[in-house]
């Protein structure tokens, strides 16, 4: 299943946008910088916020994918067929990402 990313902007640029329709107006911008910067870290996007969505490997765009929602900090998450699609190293990344969510409590 294919992930509806922009193709041109960057990873950062993604959650940001993401903040700036998922998250209320008055939320300030270091709040949603800091939560970005945390979703980045979580996911192990470091390495990537400036890389194009187009560029990206499959595993990285299902953690930017997942990124995307947890801009809004759900008390839920629901995954339909997380890894289809992915190659056994991205998948076990993803799935180790997902692990330390629910270990976190997210």
């Amino acid at each position: 299943q294919n992930v509806s990313l922009l193709p041109n902007i960057t990873v950062e640029e993604t959650l940001r946008y993401t903040a700036d329709l998922k998250m209320s107006s008055k939320v300030p911008d270091m709040k949603k910088s800091a939560t970005i910067n945390g979703i980045i870290a979580l996911l192990g996007l470091e390495k990537c916020t400036k890389t194009q969505a187009r560029l990206l490997s499959g595993g990285e765009r299902k953690r930017l994918s997942i990124g995307l929602d947890l801009v809004s900090d759900p008390r839920i998450l629901f995954f339909d067929e997380p890894t289809s699609g992915l190659d056994s190293v991205s998948s076990y990344q993803v799935i180790s990402y997902m692990k330390d969510l629910a270990k976190q409590g997210r």
